[in-house]
C-alpha cells in the first residue's frame, strides 16, 4: 500500500471524507505503534487491541492536530496516553522473553556483526530489549521512541506528555538508567557462575527482569569488582534499532477499518472524556506535569473559600456568644478602632459605681492586640473596678450588628474569577480547488477556476509556475473560512501549429494542506486545404467507365482519407480517391439519368478536421 501523499495531504483527504485517506495512515504508521504497544504491554494481544484503539481515536480525533505535517508524534502520543490507561488496571505487566523462538511475527533483521565478545548484534539487541524491562514504564517509552523510531526534540517531548526542557533531562536520564538495566541484567544471566554472592541472591529467581530485581543487582555490582568486569562489556543501547520488529497482524488493518468505518460520527469508548488536548492538539496524558499549574490554581481557589468560610464561622460564633451577653476579645478584633478593657474576675470585687454595670463578670484576661496602649493588660488586685476615664467602657462599645455583616462578606469577594473553558483552537485552513485539471480543447480561450478555503483558519495561497500559451488572471491572495475567489485561466494560440498543448501549475496554501498541481490542456484544430484542379462540366451517356476527378489536398497532420461522392436526379455514389504523384484521383460514376447533378470532394485528417469541396455538372444523352 504505497501512497505517495505526504502526512499533511493524508490528514487534509482524511478530514474532507476521503476513506483511503486513514488505511494509507494506518500503513504508514502501524507496524511501528504495534512494535512499540508490544514493548510496552509485553502481551500481543493487549497489543493488537491497543493500535486498534489508537487507530479509532485518531479517525475521531484528528481534527485537534494544528500541525498535521506531525502526525506521527501525535499518533504515539495517543499511543502512550492507552498504554498508561491499561497499565493503571494491572498490577505489573506479564514478562515476555523477546528472544525466545515462536514470539510473533517479526520483520527481519539486518546482517548481524560481531559485537560484545562475539554475541551477533540482532542478539544484542534483543537483550538490550528485554533490559528494558527493568526500567520504569516512562522511561521505557523514551527508549522505544527516541532510539527505535527517531523521535527528538519536541516531537519526542509531545509523544511523551512532557515539556522540552523536561524531556532532555528525561532522556539524558533515562539513558543511564537503560545503561545500568543492560549491566544489571547481563551480570545476572551471565556473572552468576563467577560470583557467589550473586548466585545466593538470584536463589529462586525466575527470570521476570522488573524494576525491583534490577535495583537489588545493580546494588550489588556497584560494590563487587567481579562483576563490574561483567557488566562493563554490555553499553549497547544503540543496538536497540536493530532488534526483531513486531509486525501488526495482518488483520487488524481490516478490524481497524471496519471500526472507524462504524463509528464514523459517533463517539465511541476510546474517544470519550478522558481525552484532553492541549493546544498543539496532542493529547494530554492523566497526571500530566502540563496540568500542574491549573491543579496549583484550582486547589488555591478551594483554600481561599473554605479559609473565607472558616473565618467567617469563628466570627459569626462569636457573635452568637456576645449576643447572650458575653464580650469576647473576637468583637474586638472584628471592630479594631474600638478599645475594651477587662480585668482578671477574680481579682475585681463587686462595685456600684455607674460604670461596673456594664463590664462583663467574666471577661478575658488578655486585651486584643488592637487595644490602646494606655489600657493596662491586667488589673492589679488594688485596683478599684471603674475604668479608666480615657476609655469609658459603657460609651465605647460600637453596634455589634455591623460587625458581623462586614466580616462575612470578606472571603468571597477575594476569590479569583473562575476563568472561562479554552475554546479548542479552529482546524487547520484546508485549500480546495473547483477543478484539478482544466481542459479548454480547440475552440474555448478560457475558463474560470474557483478557490475556497473548507477549513477553519484563513489561508494565503498562491499559484505558480506554468508555460506560455497558458495564463492565469491572478497569483496569490487570501481566503478567510468559508470564502472562495474566482481565477481566469486563459490560452493564446496565436502562431501555434496544430496539436494538443498542456503545463501545469503549481498551487500552494499557507497551511500546507490542499492540492499541490492544477494542469491545463488545450489543443489546435486545423481543417485541411482542398481545391478541386480537374472536374467535367457534362457527363455523356453511356457513362461507361466514368470521367476523371483531380483535387490538391494539404494539411498540417496526415490525412486519413480523401473521398469522391455525387449526387442528383438519379441514385447517390461515391469512391475513394487516391494520391498520384502530388494530386488525389477518382472517376466519376453517375447513374444514367439526365440532369443537373454535384460532385463533392471531402478530405479528413488524422486528428478528425475535415474539409469539402463541391461542383455542379450535368448529365444528358441518356
Amino acid at each position: 500500500m504505497n501512497d505517495r501523499r505526504s502526512d499533511s495531504e493524508l490528514v487534509a483527504a482524511h478530514l474532507g471524507g476521503d476513506r483511503s485517506a486513514l488505511a494509507a495512515i494506518y500503513d504508514r504508521y502501524a507496524d511501528r505503534l504495534y512494535d512499540t504497544a508490544a514493548s510496552m504491554l509485553s502481551d500481543r494481544h493487549d497489543a493488537e487491541d491497543l493500535t486498534h484503539d489508537v487507530f479509532v481515536v485518531a479517525a475521531k480525533r484528528l481534527d485537534q492536530l494544528r500541525d498535521p505535517e506531525r502526525l506521527k508524534p501525535w499518533l504515539f502520543a495517543i499511543l502512550r496516553h492507552e498504554v498508561y490507561r491499561r497499565t493503571k488496571r494491572r498490577s505489573r505487566v506479564r514478562p515476555v522473553d523477546f528472544t525466545e523462538g515462536g514470539v510473533g511475527e517479526m520483520t527481519a533483521a539486518h546482517d548481524p556483526l560481531a559485537e560484545a565478545g562475539g554475541i551477533e548484534e540482532a542478539e544484542l539487541a534483543a537483550f538490550v530489549r528485554a533490559a528494558a524491562g527493568g526500567l520504569a514504564e516512562r522511561d521505557r517509552l523514551l527508549l522505544e521512541l527516541s532510539v527505535r523510531h527517531g523521535l527528538t526534540g519536541n516531537d519526542l517531548a509531545d509523544a511523551v506528555g512532557v515539556t522540552a526542557q523536561q524531556c532532555h533531562v528525561l532522556v539524558h536520564r533515562m539513558r543511564d538508567r537503560v545503561q545500568r538495566s543492560i549491566g544489571a541484567l547481563a551480570v545476572a544471566r551471565y556473572g552468576r557462575s563467577d560470583c557467589d554472592e550473586l548466585q545466593a541472591l538470584l536463589r529462586g529467581w525466575d527470570g521476570t527482569f522488573d524494576p525491583p530485581t534490577r535495583k537489588r543487582i545493580a546494588g550489588h555490582v556497584d560494590d563487587c569488582e567481579t562483576c563490574e568486569r561483567t557488566r562493563t562489556r554490555f553499553a549497547v543501547i544503540p543496538l536497540l534499532s536493530a532488534a526483531p520488529a513486531f509486525a501488526a497482524p495482518p488483520s487488524l488493518r481490516d478490524r481497524v477499518l471496519a471500526s472507524t468505518a462504524a463509528t464514523a460520527g459517533a463517539d465511541t469508548p476510546a474517544d470519550g472524556p478522558r481525552y484532553r488536548f492541549d493546544a498543539g492538539g496532542f493529547p494530554i496524558a492523566p497526571g500530566s506535569a502540563r496540568r500542574l499549574p491549573v491543579i496549583a490554581a484550582a486547589l488555591f481557589a478551594v483554600l481561599l473559600v473554605l479559609g473565607g468560610t472558616l473565618t467567617a464561622i469563628a466570627r459569626s460564633g462569636a457573635d452568637g456568644r456576645a449576643d447572650a451577653g458575653a464580650a469576647t476579645s473576637t468583637s474586638a478584633i472584628a471592630t479594631p478602632t474600638t478599645a475594651r478593657v477587662t480585668s482578671p474576675p477574680t481579682t475585681v470585687p463587686p462595685s456600684t459605681t455607674a460604670t461596673a454595670s456594664t463590664a462583663p463578670a467574666t471577661a478575658p484576661t488578655t486585651v486584643p492586640a488592637t487595644a490602646p496602649t494606655t489600657v493596662p493588660a491586667t488589673v492589679p488586685t488594688t485596683a478599684p473596678v471603674t475604668a479608666p476615664t480615657t476609655a469609658p467602657v459603657a460609651t465605647t462599645l460600637p453596634p455589634r450588628p455591623t460587625t458581623t455583616t462586614t466580616t462575612t462578606t470578606v472571603a468571597p469577594a477575594t476569590l479569583p474569577p473562575t476563568p472561562p473553558p479554552t475554546p479548542s483552537p479552529a482546524p487547520p485552513g484546508v485549500l480546495n480547488l473547483s477543478a484539478r485539471t482544466i481542459d479548454l480543447g480547440a475552440t474555448a480561450t478560457g475558463a474560470t477556476l474557483t478557490l475556497s478555503n473548507t477549513g477553519g483558519r484563513s489561508i494565503d495561497w498562491s499559484i505558480s509556475g506554468g508555460a506560455a500559451p497558458f495564463s492565469v488572471g491572478a497569483t496569490g491572495g487570501s481566503l478567510a473560512p468559508g470564502a472562495s475567489a474566482a481565477v481566469s485561466i486563459g490560452v493564446d494560440r496565436t502562431g501555434l501549429a496544430e496539436g494538443d498543448i498542456s503545463t501545469q501549475f503549481a498551487v500552494a496554501s499557507s497551511s500546507g494542506v490542499g492540492p499541490t498541481a492544477l494542469t491545463v490542456r488545450a489543443s489546435t484544430e486545423r481543417a485541411p486545404e482542398l481545391s478541386i484542379t480537374t472536374a467535367p462540366s457534362f457527363v455523356a451517356c453511356p457513362i461507361g467507365i466514368g470521367q476523371p476527378v483531380q483535387a490538391s489536398v494539404s494539411d498540417e497532420s496526415a490525412l486519413a482519407s480523401v473521398t469522391l461522392s455525387w449526387s442528383g436526379p438519379g441514385a447517390p455514389g461515391s469512391a475513394a480517391m487516391s494520391l498520384r504523384t502530388g494530386n488525389w484521383f477518382g472517376r466519376l460514376v453517375p447513374e444514367a439519368v439526365n440532369g443537373a447533378w454535384t460532385l463533392t470532394v471531402t478530405a479528413t485528417d488524422v486528428r478528425g478536421n475535415t474539409a469539402t469541396t463541391t461542383r455542379p455538372f450535368v448529365v444528358g444523352g441518356c
